[in-house]
């Protein structure tokens, strides 16, 4: 929900009396989150981000959702408050212009959200901003698929050969190599932030010796979402380091795209579905 990640604005040279808004799609992640599950958080550091959690609206539709270990993975207030700001940001650019009119929301608007808590509340949020209100926001069904359905993600449950493909695609890409004592040697792009990856899976307790391969992907996601609450970095690493880490992972993320599509014998481009 960076301000730079929007799109433009219609040119105000357009003459918008002439033309008619037919369709607009808008697609978005969710707004800040606490960090990602880890079984060994401390008491301390699932007080602070309770803390940070945003509440349940009034009239919020709660539903039963992906797991996610409370309060890790949960919409914060900083998340809150992003969702809101970005549909006050639509309601100007489409509503305060004149290219859409709110006199019935629900005829008009139709959203849909991942099973997940933090993506279905950043909806609702967003429809807050958008529509003025909370309870104009209540009027708006968000529609979520069983997660068997689920096409906003990849998505493994009826497919078994998708899930091989998914687990070989990403296997290739981190290329870890299992030791004998059931540890992991990370070898490719890991290899470039061995000292970081020390220093952050220190700073949060995790002991590599006896952790999976991803674990200190998790101390760092821990890290860089306390990072945006303001809290201070471990000793020696700085924003940039983080931010540097964060693109190579969206890089990996998408490579298996490819890898996919080649391991699955297609040829083609990795194609932004708007």
């Amino acid at each position: 929900m960076e301000a730079s990640s929007k799109p433009l604005p219609p040119p105000a040279s357009i003459d918008n009396a002439s033309l008619q808004l037919l369709q607009v799609h808008v697609l978005f992640r969710h707004g800040d989150r606490s960090p990602l599950p880890r079984h060994d958080a401390n008491a301390a550091t699932i007080q602070l981000w309770e803390s940070r959690l945003q509440e349940i609206p009034s009239g919020f539709p709660r539903r039963e959702y992906h797991f996610q270990q409370h309060p890790f993975g949960q919409i914060t207030k900083k998340g809150a408050r992003q969702s809101i700001e970005f549909g006050e940001w639509l309601r100007k650019l489409y509503v305060d212009s004149g290219w859409l009119s709110l006199k019935d929301p629900s005829s008009c608007i139709q959203a849909r959200s991942t099973n997940f808590c933090r993506a279905h509340l950043t909806g609702w949020f967003v429809l807050e901003g958008l529509l003025g209100s909370s309870a104009a926001a209540a009027t708006v069904p968000i529609y979520i698929r069983e997660e068997s359905d689920e096409n906003l993600l990849h998505n493994n449950e009826r497919c078994p050969r998708l899930a091989k493909l998914w687990k070989d695609a990403w296997n290739n890409m981190m290329d870890p190599v299992p030791l004998p004592d059931r540890t992991w040697k990370e070898t490719r792009w890991i290899t470039e932030f061995k000292e970081l990856k020390g220093k952050l899976s220190r700073h949060v307790g995790v002991d590599l010796n006896s952790a999976t391969q991803l674990s200190w992907l998790l101390a760092f996601d821990t890290i860089r979402c306390g990072w945006f609450h303001g809290d201070s970095l471990p000793e020696g690493v700085t924003g940039e380091q983080l931010n540097q880490v964060q693109s190579i992972l969206a890089q990996v993320y998408t490579n298996t795209f490819y890898l996919v599509l080649a391991f699955n014998g297609l040829n083609g481009h990795l194609t932004c579905l708007l």
